[in-house]
């Protein structure tokens, strides 16, 4: 299997997950029947209320059932962050499923919606075979000759990264230009692949469904993606202008104060806070920030393995945290099966090498 032909089927169904997750957005109502709180088990400490969405159920349920199709070796090895279930307005426990017919799933939906003509409409979507991300010609056509061993490859899929962004829906700037603080522009759709052998990732799709705001109300999204295999190294990020000569890093606002501190009195780095984990990252792709730090254990592989690989394309990397300070080396986060699902070291993902250099060399002393 080419590494083109399969990440094409990637970025049309992050483009698809994309669009379902517009349709939804775009009601509020209907956005606010479909979201219910997360267990005590499931949530992320961080937030006080953390949401499932009908979108980020359906997205996974979307994209496990086109790739596994597609590729049914690697049906099993298709990982997200949701379970399938949603409370519908009685009180019933629905498993959300997408079928083989589009009437299938649309009872499936109505059923979670109680409403027949909604359903239709994301069944419609979910079913739809004319979705193209077009990406570019040139720049994937390089991965025309990349052979992909499906039986070694595995997945992380976060449908909504941002969830409860994508809830509330209340857009803040911060101080500095293309990288707000909270909002839609922080919601990302993350599919990351990786070696089952190695632990390795290898390919990552970044997709932002609402990266601008057109005149007429609707959302336009962007997708970023890169592949890192051994001495292929390739990513749709092409040269960005970049005039500022400050140093950014963009934090969580829960980060400890004491790496703040480091990051800003001994490294000399501006400090930007701003939600979502794929979205912080996705600004170092962007080269509008240089760093991104989290020492709490609040992210995980879903929300990891899709930016590291594109980050890895450019030659940047995401590190276990602790490992790395305490081995005085970068230690990259691993995918291995015996890996837990939660980075529970922290993360320091970063884009030029001579940064992480220089920041081990401190933390060492």
């Amino acid at each position: 299997m080419s590494a083109k032909t399969f990440l094409k089927l990637l970025l049309n169904v992050s483009e698809k997950a994309a669009n379902i997750a517009r349709i939804i957005r775009k009601d509020p109502n209907l956005l606010q029947l479909l979201t219910e709180e997360k267990t005590e088990e499931e949530g992320n400490p961080r937030f006080a209320h953390d949401f499932k969405t009908l979108a980020d159920v359906l997205i996974q349920e979307m994209i496990r059932k086109e790739v596994g199709d597609a590729f049914p070796t690697l049906r099993g090895s298709i990982k997200g962050e949701e379970d399938s279930t949603l409370t519908n307005a009685s009180g019933e426990k629905i498993t959300v499923q997408v079928f083989d017919d589009v009437e299938s799933t649309r009872l499936c939906l109505e059923q979670v919606m109680g409403s027949s003509a909604a359903a239709a409409v994301l069944a419609d979507e979910v079913h739809r075979t004319d979705v193209d991300a077009n990406p570019d010609a040139e720049d994937i056509e390089a991965l025309a000759n990349v052979d992909l061993d499906l039986d070694n490859l595995g997945m992380w899929v976060d449908p909504i990264d941002g969830t409860v962004e994508y809830v509330k829906a209340v857009h803040k700037d911060s101080r500095f230009d293309n990288i707000p603080s909270n909002g839609l522009k922080c919601v990302t759709i993350l599919i990351g692949v990786y070696d089952t052998t190695t632990g390795i990732p290898v390919m990552g799709v970044v997709n932002q469904p609402f990266n601008e705001l057109l005149d007429d109300g609707t959302f336009k999204g962007k997708h970023f993606w890169g592949v890192s295999m051994g001495d292929v190294n390739v990513t749709n990020v092409g040269a960005i202008e970049n005039s500022r000569t400050n140093k950014i890093a963009v934090l969580s606002s829960s980060e400890q104060t004491k790496f703040t501190k480091f990051l800003k009195q001994r490294l000399k780095y501006d400090i930007v806070y701003s939600s979502g984990a794929g979205h912080k990252i996705l600004k170092l792709i962007t080269r509008d920030a240089d760093l991104n730090l989290l020492s709490r254990n609040t992210t995980f592989k879903y929300d990891t393995c899709a930016p590291q690989a594109i980050l890895m394309a450019m030659g940047g990397n995401i590190l276990d945290l602790n490992s790395t300070i305490f081995a005085g080396k970068p230690v990259p986060l691993s995918y291995g099966n015996s890996e837990p699902n939660c980075n529970i070291n922290g993360i320091l993902a970063y884009r030029e090498l001579d940064t992480i250099n220089s920041i081990i060399s401190l933390f060492s002393k």
